[in-house]
């Protein structure tokens, strides 16, 4: 699926529309507005330029799928059309950090099935069954690597969703992939984090041409968002109490629970050179997710620090260096936006100052 806005000019006025592709050769155009010359006049480009807002308006609506054009809605799919081609436009369409697990999912199906044409009827529990044992056995990553466990159940995952999405727009009618045995499972990994005098080390270390990113990835060692969540973050969602402590307010894109987290004062001298915006501008203006995890570790290196860090590791560092802090679990649970203490528990095993601790207390 694709949307692109065109003109289309006359003697008296420019149209906008929308041309909107959606694969499997069925295109759509939407008449949005009309842009009129003699923009010296107020009253001419007040009306252009509302013209041009509605039609950018359609297209972030479409893009979110608030709208009756967004993906599925105009199909008339069978059990006979082609899942493959059906999977990459899901994948195509989606707008959020996810979108590249979807990709790489996709990839790998392609991988799988080769030169063979795959319809919504071929999708037996045989079929499925193998692409998942693919994935865990023989699927390569872009190092030429075996696919870690979880990185292999996150793409067979993605993989299951389309097929949901597939029975939601009503051209399958069950998952296949519900049905299959030996389905492989969840392996917690061990958690890196970054203390406190390792995350001074890096905010110390130039990192010049991904100031944004740095700034984001910082901010998050010290409250505990998600990519997702940062990249969303809008000036408003951060406000002061008393006219000194601050706190940011947001609901979690991943759980939808809403969550209220202090701001220290470091922290916010850190970030205070971006709040010059509307309440609505987002805080962290330009960050995007490509890549992001291969530019943090290079910087990681620059600093002299020997682990492997994404930025979800920001996350647990919060976490973890809370915990070291004798901060009660219960506390670091909320801040989360955790729905079970158990999710939360999972940080202690990763904090080792606290065993030491335990252990050296034994010489005394």
């Amino acid at each position: 699926m694709n949307i692109k806005l065109r003109l289309r000019k006359n003697k008296k006025f420019t149209s906008i529309y929308a041309d909107i592709y959606y694969g499997f050769k069925q295109r759509e155009y939407v008449k949005l507005g009309k842009l009129y010359p003699e923009e010296s006049n107020p009253q001419v480009k007040q009306m252009n330029d509302e013209a041009k807002a509605k039609a950018m308006k359609f297209v972030d609506d479409f893009l979110k799928g608030n709208n009756p054009h967004a993906f599925g809605a105009k199909s008339n799919l069978t059990l006979s059309s082609d899942f493959a081609e059906y999977f990459k436009l899901y994948a195509e369409q989606k707008r959020d950090v996810g979108q590249q697990q979807y990709i790489s999912s996709y990839n790998h199906f392609k991988n799988f099935i080769g030169s063979m044409a795959i319809k919504f009827s071929d999708l037996t529990v045989d079929l499925v069954k193998s692409y998942h044992d693919y994935l865990f056995n023989k699927a390569l990553s872009r190092k030429h690597q075996r696919l870690s466990n979880n990185s292999a159940l996150a793409y067979f995952e993605k993989f299951s969703a389309v097929i949901n999405a597939g029975i939601e727009d009503k051209i399958i009618t069950s998952n296949p992939a519900h049905h299959i045995k030996g389905r492989g499972k969840y392996k917690q990994p061990q958690r890196s984090f970054l203390s406190k005098q390792e995350i001074d080390k890096l905010k110390a270390t130039s990192f010049e041409k991904h100031t944004m990113l740095k700034k984001a990835f910082i901010f998050s060692c010290f409250t505990g968002l998600r990519f997702g969540d940062v990249l969303s973050l809008r000036i408003k969602d951060i406000y002061s109490i008393d006219g000194e402590a601050y706190e940011c307010s947001i609901r979690m894109g991943k759980t939808g629970e809403y969550v209220a987290i202090p701001i220290t004062k470091k922290t916010m001298d850190y970030i205070k050179d971006e709040f010059n915006g509307k309440p609505n501008d987002k805080v962290f203006k330009g960050l995007r997710y490509s890549q992001s995890n291969v530019i943090i570790n290079n910087w990681i290196k620059e600093a002299g620090i020997n682990k492997h860090i994404t930025f979800h590791n920001s996350r647990h560092s919060f976490a973890c260096n809370l915990l070291n802090n004798n901060t009660n679990i219960v506390h670091i649970k909320n801040l989360l936006g955790h729905r079970s203490i158990k999710t939360t528990e999972i940080y202690a095993k990763s904090t080792s100052g606290k065993l030491r601790s335990a252990v050296e207390s034994l010489d005394d």
